[in-house]
């Protein structure tokens, strides 16, 4: 599959996704890692891992940054309407 097939077809798979997800949640904690994603707003729209499957099982998200920018474009970008805990 090329990438704009996959770009076209990933959205069909969130309902498989998520039965995954609420599957794995039913015998242990989940921590999802999202490297850098929370930055990358380009990709926000269509974004099905890292920050999109955060949004999806509405989990708790604990932004890790080492640099006061990146908390800077963090917080004004990608904060709407999310369960963030501030570190």
């Amino acid at each position: 599959m090329n990438a704009r097939d996959y770009f076209a077809y990933k959205k069909q798979l969130i309902p498989s996704i998520k039965k995954a997800f609420n599957s794995l949640e039913e015998f242990a904690d989940i921590i999802i890692e999202g490297a850098g994603s929370p930055a990358e707003i380009n990709l926000r729209e269509d974004d099905i891992v890292n920050m999109g499957m955060a949004e999806m099982v509405d989990a708790t998200v604990i932004p890790f940054y080492p640099m006061a920018e990146s908390i800077v474009i963090y917080w004004n970008n990608c904060t709407r309407g999310h369960n963030y805990v501030p570190t």
